[in-house]
């Protein structure tokens, strides 16, 4: 039924595949775990649990609230940046129009008349002549940065300290922490209320932390869960988790309701995540609107007084 509805040709074929390996006795968790860029290993490990459970049925459903509270965050804060993203793009292309089209006709203007223009305009009459004359470099200057510096982040060590940047810049690294912690919360509460073992589960957890800093600050924790320690000790000493998280999650050990604990965590900062973006964007939009609007001003204004001038030339 899933490979009739499915639209997408590629995903049916893979289901497809999946559906074959199962009829030929392959478990399902097997037979998903040969596609990793689509079924993940949390995915596949909660499958795993729930076939060897016989409660595969509970499981999916689990899977399918975790994605979708997953899908949900994301969604959200893809839409929150449309507008600043928009207003870039309208901006930006506002002023190269201006830079090229309109700039240079009255360049031509000035340089008929012979008169000396205000430094202003002839600041932004020079500007505007190198981008027409040499777009083509500064186009491929900005190509090689980017795809240089993308190259880097690529790597450890320049994903490593990409990430530590990230965290460090105001508001923006917050709402990487607060995203990050209800990833990890979430993903484990999810985790163990599916049945799969807590040592197992932290494993699969440095999968889905995308910060590497936050990540590698993790690193300890299986050890101290292996030697007893419990979550909240290993998880205070890395300084990896808010102390809210921290005591909420000590506070689910201590009466044996972890998960749902690890969920409520979750869905706390889910909420700061929400509201830390509505925070971001509205300081975001006046801000793009001033740098825009003072750019544009100071063409106009240059150009005003470069043409109130002419009135000086003695006829």
């Amino acid at each position: 039924i899933l490979t009739d509805l499915t639209e997408k040709s590629k995903f049916r074929e893979i289901l497809e595949t999946i559906r074959k390996n199962v009829q030929g006795g392959s478990a399902l968790a097997d037979a998903l775990a040969k596609y990793p860029k689509i079924f993940t290993r949390l995915f596949v490990s909660m499958v795993k649990v729930g076939e060897a459970g016989g409660v595969l049925d509970v499981v999916v459903e689990r899977l399918y609230d975790f994605l979708e509270k997953t899908q949900k965050l994301k969604e959200n804060i893809q839409s929150a940046m449309i507008y600043p993203v928009l207003l870039t793009l309208i901006g930006g292309t506002a002023v190269i129009i201006l830079m090229v089209f309109v700039i240079p006709k009255f360049a031509v203007i000035f340089s008929d008349i012979g008169h000396t223009i205000p430094l202003p305009a002839a600041v932004l009459i020079g500007f505007s002549s190198f981008i027409i004359n040499y777009w083509w470099g500064i186009l491929f200057f900005i190509i090689l940065s980017c795809y240089t510096t993308w190259m880097y982040i690529r790597t450890p060590d320049g994903g490593f300290k990409w990430d530590k940047i990230k965290l460090e810049i105001p508001l923006i690294g917050e709402l990487i922490r607060k995203v990050e912690v209800s990833r990890f919360c979430r993903t484990l509460g999810t985790l163990i209320k599916g049945g799969v073992p807590i040592l197992q589960s932290l494993v699969i957890i440095k999968e889905v932390i995308n910060n590497r800093v936050i990540s590698k600050s993790m690193a300890n924790i299986h050890t101290g869960v292996k030697v007893g320690k419990g979550i909240s000790g290993p998880l205070k000493e890395s300084n990896s988790l808010p102390p809210l998280a921290i005591h909420m999650i000590s506070i689910g050990e201590e009466t044996g309701n972890l998960e749902d604990m690890l969920f409520k965590v979750a869905d706390i900062y889910d909420n700061e995540v929400e509201m830390s973006v509505k925070k971001i964007i509205s300081l975001i939009e006046p801000l793009m609107i001033l740098m825009m609007g003072g750019f544009v001003g100071f063409i106009v204004l240059s150009m005003l007084t470069a043409i109130f001038s002419i009135n000086e030339i003695p006829f």
